[in-house]
């Protein structure tokens, strides 16, 4: 754990290998305690053997000397490897030019994790500490013989100042008066690195200018190049006033969220602060002091859980609004978690890490394992990173929960015995739908699909069960979407049937219903329920499109109007804390935690292992769902009660939580034993 000093590695290695003859006498400790060393043991084996446990990627410019070049030679190539080196971790590069497009298609996206060098605050990117400042400087040529200390120097009134027009440095020597002085020369920004700044330094060869005001870094390579033709002198005053900055303040950005990797990238600069500002000394490049930032120590006794989430960065995607509910539930519990009998002494810290892309995830996933020596993780994402991080799981040996994706794949004890689904599946929101139409009374039901393999399979499954329940059934393929051609529409509105059930994607199934509702039909439509659909957001977007639908009731797996069993707490804790009104992702993400905190303070009988803590969580954890609440053993997912919410159209959006809340409301319950999990048929891979 990189919480302070990692010089004695081997030597701790060796430690942590002596201690494995010890991990089968910890079973009589509670999870939190029987854990520690376990990882611990993991993440140094990996260090002691010569192996990265795991792959710190970083989006840089191969072509930006002296920052950063394509053979490592730039000072953020070897400040990362420093880092990498501190934390453990594998240096890999995404290589690309970096901008603000650079920011959205790459780090947002997941195609790296961490960007060297920007300013506080850029592109909305979540910051280190500061690790250098870069001055700005007075360029000139070195037989000049100019002394120039500040900007305030009387001496610059009778030169040729070369800067770049409508920058910081053109606005303070206008300030200063210097403005018949200044020479605008615009920089060559077809050019990166040092070859930028090459008209200013050409300027000064030619004579037609005597000095250049310009950034340190790049200056510093024509200086080191031709120390006898130019010199170099800091600007002064550091801070112009009122407070325009004469340097380049640098930190490493990540994505925002993602505050498990920034702050071990905190640690880690912390700890090699020295050798990083060796670094810029080594390579010429001039630096203005910095106090060196201080590594705390990790606290004892800390049950620290990982929670892997594409949280919002800025770039709108469908997951962003259930990711962001999923870390208000994730703090929510952090609230409550040590609260309750045999908590008091708990101590959690939760390491949030933001994963766009299964590669992200899966990077996300080591580091916690190896860096932050998570007890387990929490995952909010698609089904096929969390089928990758399942599989990871498994390797290492960790627990995973599941907390979003609904695929029925993932349910198999036998491939993914160390991941559990607080998630409802896919097979427990058809079974939910069937009864639902089956205690209503249906005799007929059209089952609409498209060709994808998800929707036919859904599709098959729910024809199926209402068959066996004596529902003749309509089998209505429709088109992938998420348009559909009148023929479509007018196949599910031309039907004779009680009802209607459709397995399509969010997009498809809301569009679908929109056509349907234009077309005025009026009879009940079930649409399968999208995690995201089940948002107070969608629920609008439903009733305002097809409002004659919503008469018939949605299935859910939570709702923010639940008040038995201290749903009516959990609802309000979590709006007062997020102003939103708390959903699945919410509730699945709170129940997550509480599971995992729940199973940490276990009894000490010395019979009760890492899964059985698990299993036996739900009966003393708080997830306001009644004692019905357990984990089916074959496919360890969560089973219990889901929910019929019926959407009223008339109540419009607001910021008033509690108009939100209006919008809909529980008028059923289907309970756990009503609802099955279908297990994967195929082997493991």
């Amino acid at each position: 754990m990189v919480w302070e000093g990692r010089g004695e590695r081997c030597r701790g290695g060796v430690v942590l290998l002596r201690r494995a003859t010890e991990i089968a006498e910890t079973r009589t400790k509670p999870l939190v305690t029987r854990l520690v060393p376990i990882l611990l043991l993991v993440s140094t084996i990996a260090l002691a053997a010569g192996q990265a446990a795991w792959e710190m990627r970083v989006c840089a410019d191969p072509a930006n000397a002296p920052a950063s070049t394509s053979d490592g030679g730039g000072y953020e190539n070897r400040v990362a490897e420093i880092i990498a080196d501190e934390l453990g971790a594998e240096l890999t590069y995404d290589w690309t030019l970096i901008n603000d497009a650079t920011v959205r298609d790459h780090l947002k996206r997941g195609a790296c994790d961490v960007i060297m060098s920007v300013g506080e605050g850029a592109a909305g990117l979540l910051n280190t500490v500061s690790y250098y400042r870069v001055p700005m400087v007075f360029l000139h040529l070195a037989e000049s013989g100019l002394v120039i200390e500040s900007l305030y120097d009387p001496g610059l009134a009778k030169l040729r100042i070369g800067a770049v027009p409508n920058t910081a440095t053109h606005l303070a020597l206008v300030e200063l008066g210097l403005e018949q002085s200044f020479v605008g020369i615009q920089p060559d920004r077809s050019k990166r690195g040092a070859d930028r700044i090459r008209p200013l330094v050409e300027a000064l060869r030619e004579g037609t200018i005597d000095v250049a005001i310009v950034a340190g870094a790049p200056a510093s390579v024509y200086v080191n190049a031709e120390p006898s033709l130019f010199a170099m002198t800091p600007v002064q005053p550091e801070l112009f006033p009122p407070l325009t900055p004469m340097f380049h303040l640098a930190t490493i950005g990540v994505r925002p969220r993602d505050e498990a990797l920034r702050d071990a990238l905190n640690r880690a600069i912390a700890m090699r602060w020295d050798e990083i500002q060796d670094v810029f000394a080594e390579l010429g490049v001039p630096l203005l002091p910095s106090a060196p930032v201080a590594a705390g120590e990790r606290p004892a006794g800390l049950l620290t859980i990982g929670v892997v989430a594409p949280f919002p960065s800025g770039f709108p995607t469908e997951l962003d609004d259930v990711a962001e509910s999923a870390f208000f539930g994730t703090r929510l519990a952090d609230d409550l978690v040590s609260r309750g009998e045999g908590r008091q002494d708990l101590r959690l810290h939760l390491a949030y890490a933001s994963a766009p892309s299964t590669e992200a995830a899966l990077r996300a996933f080591d580091r916690l394992v190896a860096v932050d020596m998570v007890e387990a993780v929490v995952v909010l994402h698609d089904e096929e990173t969390t089928e990758a991080l399942a599989r990871r799981a498994a390797e290492k040996g960790v627990l995973l929960v599941n907390a979003l994706s609904g695929a029925d794949v993932l349910r198999s004890s036998a491939c993914y015995p160390t991941t559990f689904h607080v998630a409802p599946s896919d097979s427990m929101y058809v079974a939910a739908m069937v009864e639902q139409l089956g205690s209503g009374g249906a005799g007929t039901a059209a089952v609409v699909h498209d060709a994808t393999e998800w929707s036919t399979a859904v599709a098959r499954s729910a024809s199926e069960a209402l068959q066996a329940r004596g529902i003749e059934v309509v089998d209505v393929p429709v088109s992938n979407g998420p348009v559909f051609p009148y023929a479509d529409v007018r196949a599910v509105t031309e039907l004779d049937v009680d009802a209607a059930l459709v397995f399509l994607s969010p997009t498809s199934q809301s569009l679908l219903l929109f056509e349907l509702g234009r077309e005025g039909y009026t009879r009940p439509v079930l649409g399968f329920p999208w995690p995201v659909m089940q948002t107070r957001d969608y629920y609008y977007r439903l009733g305002q499109d097809s409002p004659a639908l919503m008469a018939t009731p949605r299935v859910t797996g939570w709702d923010a109007t639940l008040a038995d069993d201290g749903a009516d707490e959990l609802n309000l804790r979590f709006s007062s804390r997020s102003a939103r009104t708390m959903d699945l992702a919410g509730w699945a993400a709170y129940a997550a935690v509480e599971l995992v905190a729940t199973a940490s303070v276990s009894p000490e009988d010395g019979s009760v292992s890492v899964l059985e803590a698990i299993y036996e969580a739900t009966e003393r954890a708080r997830l306001a769902k009644g004692e019905s609440v357990r984990f089916d053993t074959a496919t360890n997912q969560l089973m219990q009660p889901l929910y019929l919410a019926r959407i009223d159209p008339n109540v419009g959006w607001s910021a008033a939580v509690s108009q939100r809340v209006a919008m809909a409301e529980v008028v059923g319950e289907v309970p756990s034993d009503a609802l099955a999990v279908s297990p994967p048929e195929t082997a493991c891979e």
